[in-house]
């Protein structure tokens, strides 16, 4: 395959409105792999030629939706068109046909992208009701009853993308405290001797894999204790003392005295 193929499974696919920010940032990068002129025609405006066609006395507009005369142009302003074109035709095959749909009216790159952004992001009024929502959203976060640590990780993560796409800046040591502040209770000595480390408060990633070591390293803890358990169980008569009670493997090694006596219940202590 040729490093500057443009076929459809290479084009980023936009998931959805709240993927807008990150979907903008791998089209991008898939326009400038194949040229960088492309993605500024997205990003900045569409080439529009100067010069006037021979038999008009009008110049080409941004409005006008007719395609240019080649036989007009000059070599530059020719390439330059041809690549606002493929820059309209790569962006618009990552977008979803419901979404395309709503896009007919643009009939340029530029234009297409500026209405493609205030659909996913919406207005100044829309934007700022959305990060007073995420706001309070990080204020109120917390562990939930009956779900794992890593999956409240995830959880944190994805509400702080959702901020950091929208433009809200956090401050570093609020997002350690807010985090730590959500681990279950079980979890206030491991919280404790994070908060007292020198690189404390540390970046969020940090954060997180110092978490997910602790989580691993208990899971392992705990797993070695059922194991241990299992294999030392004892079996104790009741009419005895616990200082008599033995390993149950010693009872199958040894013989029985009176064969036709009843065997008193087990008693598994764990």
């Amino acid at each position: 395959m040729a490093p500057n193929d443009d076929s459809d499974n290479r084009v980023p696919r936009l998931v959805n409105r709240a993927d807008f920010k990150n979907w903008t940032i791998r089209l991008r990068h898939h326009l400038c792999s194949i040229d960088n002129d492309l993605w500024k025609s997205i990003e900045k405006s569409s080439h529009i030629p100067t010069q006037t066609a021979p038999d008009s006395a009008s110049t080409y507009t941004k409005d006008s939706t007719e395609p240019y005369p080649e036989d007009n142009l000059s070599a530059e302003d020719l390439r330059k068109v041809k690549n606002d074109s493929k820059a309209y035709s790569l962006m618009c095959k990552g977008l979803p046909l419901q979404v395309l749909s709503r896009l007919d009216a643009y009939q340029t790159g530029y234009t297409c992208f500026k209405a493609l952004k205030s659909i996913c992001e919406g207005g100044e009024q829309l934007r700022s009701l959305k990060k007073s929502k995420l706001k309070r959203e990080l204020e109120l976060f917390e562990h939930i009853n009956g779900e794992t640590v890593h999956q409240m990780m995830n959880k944190f993560v994805h509400l702080i993308t959702e901020m950091s796409n929208l433009g809200v800046k956090t401050d570093l040591q609020d997002l350690n405290d807010r985090l730590l502040c959500a681990l279950p209770s079980s979890w206030k000595q491991t919280v404790t001797l994070l908060k007292h480390t020198e690189k404390f408060p540390m970046d969020l990633d940090l954060l997180i894999g110092k978490i997910e070591e602790v989580e691993i390293d208990e899971g392992s803890r705990n797993t070695d204790r059922s194991s241990s358990q299992a294999q030392y169980k004892y079996v104790v008569n009741p009419a005895n003392t616990v200082e008599n009670a033995f390993l149950a493997q010693d009872v199958t090694s040894a013989p029985n005295p009176n064969p036709n006596a009843r065997l008193e219940p087990e008693v598994v202590i764990l």
